[in-house]
């Protein structure tokens, strides 16, 4: 295999051997976007790679994808790496260096996360806005999809990578792959009983009329066109029916500087409320709202431990005010 296409094999062997699964699917679905990209605009093994090529690339996934300036500096990065990998094999042709090069285009001070940086009480769904978007859906993989999420905290990429072997009915339990990359741990998450039955019932009877790749593929999310559910489309269906709904909102907005070309640049990114993060973020502060200590919650969520957890869970006014209702009524009522 020649060109384009077998560097992105050879390149994608190798992150296989050294990288987490989950970052060698990333990978791999990057390298796959950029070769479409490139049939496209006529670039080919032949073309004499440089810093331009990088500065169209980062362009056109700023215009057909909602990544953050963090994950379009990501996906820059892994397309500049098989570049060079191609370059160490002989195949292709690329300019190195920093003046026109594909070293050109450089990312410098990416803000830290927002819930490590800002005072502002960080964002999670309520009861209401899950109800309200629920109402809104009309796809049946959807449906499971949200209900699963809300129940369990899982993160997208875990959502996306269960297969069936996977769900237990015995236990009405899913095993699941944590992702994070120090970790190969394993974890066990219990939805309610009756998004369970509405799990199996899509597993096992509509599933298949739903996609034709049903029959060949594991997972138990997938598309009509590929055997898995993509990461990044999690949050663009739930920002469908939080749009739907009337619900979603600007949760904050965030200045983000990267250097390009040797100059700085600033983007304004508006980061809206409802996503895949604040349901996660909802389940760990009903889990708390019910009682569960934060080594609890942290080990239900995957995290080692509960410094992760401590930094997001920040009750909404009103549910404070329930709280202390909760734990002070009955010492109100001893003393009158």
């Amino acid at each position: 295999m020649t060109g384009l296409e077998g560097v992105k094999e050879h390149y994608l062997d190798d992150k296989q051997i050294n990288t987490s699964e989950n970052w060698y699917r990333t990978c791999k679905k990057c390298c796959e976007k950029f070769l479409k990209f490139c049939d496209e605009n006529g670039f080919d093994a032949e073309t004499n790679f440089a810093g331009a090529h990088i500065t169209l690339w980062e362009n056109h996934i700023k215009k057909t994808e909602d990544y953050s300036p963090r994950t379009v500096k990501n996906r820059v990065d892994i397309i500049r790496g098989m570049l060079k990998f191609g370059d160490e094999l002989e195949i292709l042709n690329v300019r190195r260096g920093e003046q026109s090069g594909i070293e050109s285009i450089k990312f410098r001070n990416i803000k830290t996360k927002y819930e490590e940086k800002t005072d502002t009480q960080i964002p999670y769904v309520t009861e209401d806005e899950y109800s309200a978007m629920l109402r809104c859906i009309d796809n049946p993989m959807h449906d499971v999809l949200i209900r699963i999420l809300w129940d369990t905290g899982l993160r997208p990429v875990e959502l996306v990578n269960i297969k069936g072997d996977e769900v237990i009915p015995e236990n009405q339990s899913i095993s699941v792959d944590t992702a994070k990359l120090e970790s190969t741990d394993e974890r066990t998450v219990y939805p309610t009983t009756s998004n369970f039955y509405r799990l199996q019932r899509w597993r096992n009877q509509k599933r298949a009329a739903y996609s034709s790749k049903s029959e060949s593929s594991d997972y138990i999310f997938l598309t009509k066109q590929s055997d898995q559910l993509e990461t990044d489309s999690v949050n663009r269906i739930i920002k469908t029916y939080a749009d739907r709904a009337g619900v979603q909102e600007v949760a904050y907005t965030q200045t983000e500087e990267y250097e390009h070309n040797g100059e700085m640049e600033e983007v304004e990114r508006e980061y809206m409320k409802i996503n895949a993060k604040s349901f996660r973020h909802s389940f760990a502060v009903r889990k708390l709202k019910n009682g569960a200590s934060l080594a609890v919650i942290a080990d239900m969520m995957g995290h080692r431990d509960t410094q992760t957890v401590e930094k997001y869970i920040n009750l909404l006014d009103a549910d404070m005010k329930k709280q202390w209702v909760r734990y002070t009524d009955g010492e109100i009522s001893k003393y009158n």
